[in-house]
């Protein structure tokens, strides 16, 4: 996966106001496909259909995979044949705002962090494999503003944290 978006055919912004960039284009993706898209960027190596299904599934019952199978042959047209098959996998270099997030939480990178923050990892998802991907992104921002010691910083990216009640408190501790 690419560090920087200028090396990436394909990025993929899921943090708060989800959206989709392949080659320079934005795409209209429905929110089924831009979960998929995250979920395959999450498992670079591919997934075979049952464990796609599976992590983007809760109830299997609800969605079929020759639905999914469907989906991924749309969102193949859309990138130019870019998805690969045996195992489902991406083919270009993409960049995403929640795996470039989770590199800053790990190098306890705060400012970094914080301008990449722009609400929860696709907020609306259900699938399992999302939900638990943005527990743990929700969980490592709580971990770092628990520890930011600049109230400057947090005043700056305000916007960015859309003011949540463990910034307030962070800001009301550093401020007082």
């Amino acid at each position: 996966m690419p560090n920087s978006k200028s090396n990436a055919a394909l990025e993929l912004h899921a943090l708060g106001n989800a959206y989709a960039v392949f080659r320079g284009q934005r795409l209209h993706l429905s929110q089924r496909q831009l979960e998929i898209l995250c979920i395959l960027a999450l498992h670079p190596e591919g997934l075979s259909l049952a464990d796609l299904h599976h992590a983007l599934c809760r109830n299997v019952a609800t969605t079929r995979p020759t639905t999914i199978r469907t989906m991924l042959t749309a969102l193949r047209h859309l990138l130019d044949g870019q998805i690969g098959s045996h195992p489902y996998r991406l083919l270009i270099p993409v960049w995403t705002d929640f795996r470039a997030l989770s590199d800053r939480l790990e190098q306890h990178d705060i400012a970094a962090a914080l301008a990449l923050y722009r609400g929860a990892l696709l907020p609306l998802s259900m699938a399992p494999a999302l939900v638990e991907y943005r527990y743990y992104l929700d969980a490592g921002m709580d971990d770092l503003l628990r520890t930011c010691t600049s109230a400057q910083l947090l005043i700056d990216n305000a916007d960015n944290l859309l003011c949540t009640p463990l910034v307030r408190e962070r800001l009301l501790a550093l401020l007082a």
